[in-house]
């Protein structure tokens, strides 16, 4: 199982060839893939106080998901994953991705309920053309379950710049161009209910602000070989009264280490752009990841991945009050023992320049670092 460093992938389809099996049910061959994973997680504050004991036991995923391919001879298909799991990010707990009315993922608590998380109905009328109509996953970034990650936490990119879940169509098509290989272009509309709102200080939307209604992805993916293999993505995402985002994504792969990097810029449409209270009208951000895969040097069952992220907040003047940069740095050691199983430890820093979390126990002081540990083991089938 890899997991696809911010750059154009269907996270649990890619994941399903690697891993499943197959199940042959009237006439069809179907793929069979999921997975179970469970863990303990820790920090010192949150960027909210909810009352509840955040250092807890959790139960990360439980997934379950079918697919079945379509090509020009079999031309429709599926792919479709039910699952309840748990966000936790470095800014913030599940414990406050998911309170009321503050969801990272619009669709519902992801961690209440049994449901579809993934669901199109995907279809491919000619080679390299593929329309797919249902609940999508963003096209660039981490994916909203942790075990197709390299970290546990989501970052600062996941949580300000990428949409997650939502419902909408999308058209890929892919063609072979001289020079340039196999370069895959998209686009998509979406009802835009998959959007990120966390608080207003850190740009996102303030609670008197309706949210978008509807946007619309336009991107494209594809390789070049500079010496390396690197691949790249151009993404851009557009919300009607919303955000417009701008994500260059590239990674590539050495071997013993293998790099990543995500840069974002957004900016705000007209309509809220001089009514979101002190919320940064534009903001960009920039995250590195490596991994040191000692696993694919064929050394140890090991591999470490690493992230480090940056985001900075164009906060106009007038509002300017010191609340505009925030970074963070994670490292996961990870053991895979089976190609289907791991372990890892994880331990996230983060640092804002300005007091936006709050102790989890008394005194309740602001302060403006967060540190988190966590634990994860899983299970892929």
């Amino acid at each position: 199982m890899k997991k696809v460093l911010g750059l154009a992938a269907a996270g649990l389809l890619a994941f399903s060839a690697a891993n499943a099996g197959t199940i042959t049910v009237a006439n069809s061959d179907l793929t069979l893939y999921g997975a179970v994973t469970a863990g303990f997680e820790a920090q010192d504050n949150d960027l909210l106080n909810t009352g509840k004991n955040n250092d807890t036991f959790r139960l990360y995923n439980v997934i379950v998901g079918l697919t079945k391919k379509a090509d020009p001879n079999s031309p429709i298909g599926f792919n479709v994953a039910f699952g309840q799991f748990e966000v936790p990010t470095v800014l913030a707990s599940t414990n406050v991705v998911n309170r009321r009315g503050g969801n990272l993922v619009n669709l519902g608590e992801t961690n209440d309920n049994f449901k579809p998380w993934l669901a199109t109905v995907d279809i491919t009328p000619i080679d390299g053309l593929k329309i797919s109509g249902g609940i999508l996953w963003s096209k660039y970034g981490e994916r909203p379950v942790t075990f197709l990650n390299p970290n546990i936490s989501r970052g600062l990119m996941f949580v300000l710049f990428n949409p997650v879940v939502y419902t909408g169509a999308r058209a890929e098509y892919n063609i072979n161009l001289p020079g340039l290989g196999n370069v895959g272009v998209y686009a998509g509309y979406n009802q835009a209910n998959g959007l990120t709102n966390v608080a207003s200080i850190l740009g996102g939307y303030n609670n008197n602000i309706p949210s978008p209604k509807d946007a619309y992805e336009l991107g494209i993916t594809g390789n070049l070989n500079l010496g390396a293999k690197i691949k790249y993505g151009l993404h851009y995402y557009d919300e009607a009264g919303g955000r417009n985002i701008w994500t260059l994504c590239l990674k590539s792969d050495f071997g013993l280490i293998k790099g990543g990097l995500q840069y974002s810029y957004a900016s705000k449409d007209d309509a809220i752009k001089n009514n979101d209270g002190n919320a940064a009208n534009s903001y960009w951000g920039i995250g590195i990841n490596f991994n040191i895969s000692l696993l694919d040097a064929a050394i140890a069952n090991v591999e470490v991945p690493m992230r480090l992220e940056y985001v900075k907040l164009d906060v106009d003047a007038d509002n300017d009050n010191g609340k505009d940069k925030i970074w963070s740095f994670t490292i996961t050691p990870t053991w895979k023992p089976t190609k289907n199983t791991f372990l890892r430890a994880e331990y996230t820093y983060t640092k804002a320049d300005s007091k936006i979390f709050t102790e989890l126990d008394p005194p309740n002081t602001n302060k403006d670092t967060r540190n988190t540990y966590a634990i994860e083991a899983g299970f892929l089938f």
